[in-house]
């Protein structure tokens, strides 16, 4: 699933919570450290988690379920059920939109046993399917849906947004939201930590680096290429990982749309070129497309990487694995910066 995408519809299901008089039984509201887009409200006698649009608007609410062996989920998105998946409730997964995009190892077993039943594509999907499935929770995206087909229905659904982070470890940070809603919060609470940690470790040991290669990185789609703004996520960890994005000094935090004229004025003096990719195509092949390619100084260089998003779980495990992104990138702008790492999301094309 590609990330150049938009917001458009709210979800809204919050379930009555008991209150005391004056309506004073909110104990507190915890903020995620990184993450802008969830919080978590505890009140006395039961816990609730929000999601948020940009204007801090609630999109999204459910009480948390308990940790019970019979729960049931269903998601529209693989990179939800990664998610779900690195909690350990793989086997609480009863059905899954896009299932034949299923990248993560422990997710593909679970597929051909049998124990996650595909329920089509996003947008498309079987109500009827679902409603035999009895999710506790339908996990969905808040854009280009109607989602009152669903709760209409019957079904709980809840509208996730981490693909508006602008943090790696914002959108990593979602781990707590979905551990909480599904009562493994002490679970995704340590498993994050370990994730903040091992990224803060690798990004320190960039930050002494003086030399900051200009990199390039987009993805061709249907005749234009798509880049992250500014404040993306991808711009973000090419900062961390000793690199100087081109597009640095743009203001915005979604995908840029080039045109090929755009791409080629703004990459060709890149020190590093890099795409990601659905599929073998190389950056050769992808350069015979406009011949003034092969003049930019990174293919003169040589110096061009990749990420095939159909082999390489990048939009779905890599969510949650920032730290394992920024190692890669790290060893190709700063090559040797950790020699003991293998490449897992990004690699040379010579590898």
């Amino acid at each position: 699933m590609l990330l150049f995408i938009s917001v458009g519809c709210a979800v809204k299901e919050v379930p009555p919570v008991s209150t005391e008089s004056g309506g004073k039984n909110l104990a507190d509201t915890l903020f995620p450290r990184y993450a802008n887009y969830f919080r978590v409200l505890e009140y006395r006698d039961s816990v609730i988690v929000e999601v948020l649009d940009a204007d801090g608007e609630v999109i999204s609410g459910m009480r948390t379920l308990e940790d019970r062996n019979d729960i049931r989920l269903a998601c529209m998105s693989t990179t939800h059920a990664s998610i779900l998946a690195a909690l350990g409730l793989t086997d609480r997964i009863a059905g899954m939109a896009f299932s034949d995009r299923i990248l993560d190892t422990t997710l593909l077993h679970a597929a051909e046993r049998g124990s996650i039943t595909d329920i089509g594509e996003g947008g498309s999907e079987s109500i009827e399917l679902l409603l035999q499935l009895k999710p506790d929770i339908y996990f969905i995206y808040p854009y280009e849906i109607d989602a009152s087909q669903f709760s209409n229905a019957g079904l709980r659904v809840f509208a996730l947004n981490e693909y508006l982070e602008e943090s790696p470890l914002g959108r990593a940070e979602w781990l707590v939201a979905l551990g909480t809603l599904c009562g493994r919060k002490h679970q995704a609470d340590s498993l994050f930590r370990i994730i903040e940690q091992e990224y803060r470790e690798v990004k320190s040991v960039l930050s002494g680096k003086e030399a900051k290669p200009e990199v390039f990185v987009g993805t061709n789609y249907e005749e234009h290429w798509y880049a992250s703004g500014g404040k993306g996520l991808l711009a973000t960890v090419i900062k961390d990982a000793g690199g100087r994005y081109s597009f640095e000094t743009n203001p915005i935090n979604y995908n840029l749309t080039l045109d090929f004229e755009t791409m080629i004025a703004e990459a060709s003096d890149a020190d590093f070129w890099g795409d990601i990719r659905f599929g073998d195509t190389s950056s050769a092949e992808l350069s015979g497309m406009v011949a003034r390619m092969k003049g930019f100084k990174a293919f003169t260089s040589n110096n061009l990487f990749y990420c095939d998003a159909s082999k390489w779980d990048y939009f779905g495990r890599g969510v949650i694995e920032p730290q394992v992104i920024l190692k890669d990138l790290a060893n190709i702008f700063h090559p040797g910066s950790f020699p003991d790492h293998k490449q897992v999301y990004f690699r040379l094309e010579t590898q």
